[in-house]
This record gives structure tokens, sequence and C-alpha cells, in this order.
């Protein structure tokens, strides 16, 4: 069973750059507002709505939408569901602890929202080609630089989180050495959310 549930959606670094709690998938003809708590198509700044579409056009299909987890555990309903986001609701940010009882640990380095485009995954690949990577010449996005690929085992994390290509085999999420993340579709956004009930 996964300790750690990291949403997609649509279609051990060097530098840790500033932490987003609010991004918006923006490709195509949508602008899906997706935030750290868990709570989609509103922005927490203001409370409006965040699901254009058209984007751009200012009309809003949908709002204020969240995540919600069942399961059944000995015979028992489970579920993790919050109405609205909030700190210390049925979410936390990072990974449990591989042993019981499983609480969450360095919740604060996982407050973030990882927003990538592949274009930006192709640029990198193109670069380490290049051996841009490796001799400094290129600076990979934060995205990729910051990307959770590995939980601290010193911590009682599992050793891998976030999916990345490991190039080099080691099992380690290592930019300068080659290693990117993997997303599905042409941008997706990554919340290292768990939850409990």
């Amino acid at each position: 069973m996964k300790r750690l549930a990291f949403i997609s959606m649509f279609a051990a670094t060097t530098c840790l750059p500033a932490q987003t709690n609010f991004e918006y998938l923006d490709i195509n003809q949508v602008k899906a507002g997706i935030g750290n708590y868990g709570n989609l198509h509103a922005n927490p700044a203001g409370g409006y709505p965040s699901y254009e579409v058209p984007k751009g056009g200012g009309a809003h299909a949908n709002a204020f939408t969240n995540l919600w987890f069942a399961g059944m555990l000995n015979n028992q309903l489970r579920v993790s569901a919050q109405t609205t986001p909030q700190p210390g609701g049925d979410f936390n940010f990072g990974p449990l602890t591989t042993s019981l009882p499983n609480l969450v640990t360095d919740s604060a380095k996982f407050l973030n929202v990882w927003k990538l485009n592949q274009s930006d995954v192709n640029d990198f690949l193109m670069h380490v080609a290049n051996g841009d990577v490796q001799n400094g010449t290129y600076t990979p996005v934060a995205g990729i630089l910051s990307w959770p690929g590995n939980g601290d085992i010193s911590k009682n994390q599992d050793p891998l989180l976030a999916p990345f290509k490991d190039v080099d085999n080691d099992g380690i999420y290592s930019p300068q050495h080659g290693d990117y993340p993997l997303i599905k579709g042409d941008q997706a956004d990554l919340l290292p959310l768990t939850g409990h009930s």
C-alpha cells in the first residue's frame, strides 16, 4: 500500500526554491486552480472560483472542489474528506512514516504545489544531452530541481516518493545526473498529500 498519495492531473537538490501553495493548470483552453490543502478550483487568497473555461473568458464552470478518499480497513469504512481547505483538516503534507504509528514527517518541506510542463522536462533533457546541466551552464526550472523524488529514510520515510526517471539507477533523485520527473500529459501539478480518517 502506498504511504503517500500524489495527485497528478490532466493530460536531493542543490537548491530549494520558495514554496508555492497555489498553481494553475492552464494549458489549452482551461485555467484550473490547484491548492496545497487539496482544494481545487478556488483561489485561497480571495476565495473566488478558479476553474475558467474558456481560459480568459471570465466564466467559471466549477468552484470549490476538494479531494475525498475512502477505503475499507478491517471491514470499516475510512474517509478523508474536507469541504473547505484548512490546516489541520483531513489532509496533511508530506510522507507518512513507514513504521507504526504512521505519522506525517517534514510537513513544512512538502507544503508546496509542484507545477511542471512537459516542455520543461523536454528542455531539461536537451540540455542534459548537451552537457549543459552537468557543467552548470543551464539551470533547470524550480519544479525539476526541487522534485520530491526521495523520502528521508532517517525519518522512516519511504525512499521513493514522487515518480522520476532514475537515469543512473542509483535510487536517488539527482537532476544534476540527468534524473527527471515523470509526469503525465502536457502539464501536471503535484500535491504531496496524506489523508487520515
